[in-house]
Parts: C-alpha cells; sequence; structure tokens
C-alpha cells in the first residue's frame, strides 16, 4: 500500500511538472501573440495614414468630361500626324 501511494505520488509530481511547462510554454505564447498584436496595429495606423494622405492627393485630380477628353484625344493625333508630315 505504501509503494502505491509513493508511486502515486511520484506520477502526480511528474503530471504537475508536465501541466506547469505546459503552462510555461502557454506564457510565452500569449506574450508573443500580444507584441504581435501590437506590431498589427501599429502598422494598421501607420497604413490609415498613408491612405489619408493618398486619398488627399487623389483629391487634387480632377477628371475630364467625355467631350473634353474626345477633343484632346483629337488635337494629340492631329499633332502626331503633323509631326509624321514630310
Amino acid at each position: 500500500m505504501v509503494t502505491h501511494i509513493a508511486t502515486a505520488g511520484t506520477q502526480q509530481t511528474a503530471t504537475s511538472e508536465h501541466v506547469k511547462g505546459r503552462m510555461q510554454q502557454i506564457a510565452v505564447l500569449v506574450n508573443q501573440t500580444a507584441t504581435e498584436a501590437r506590431n498589427s496595429a501599429h502598422a494598421c495606423q501607420g497604413l490609415s495614414e498613408l491612405a489619408l494622405h493618398l486619398q488627399s492627393m487623389v483629391a487634387n485630380f480632377q477628371l475630364r468630361s467625355e467631350a473634353e477628353s474626345d477633343q484632346q484625344a483629337s488635337k494629340v493625333k492631329k499633332h502626331a500626324l503633323a509631326a509624321s508630315a514630310p
């Protein structure tokens, strides 16, 4: 009976050590995940700032109407033809 109790105690100690090791691994993974989450948040903030900057830059452009685009294309063609004429 004493041998069984001693064996059970040894097994419980081994199991406790195993659980402790796994819990330490989980703690490390949780810390790594938190660090990566902070890094992702910083990257997202930077991307958001770039998007706002790009949006403000694009806002400066004006689109031509279809008629204006056709007129410009016609001028370019005429200029190209004149440049290639002998």
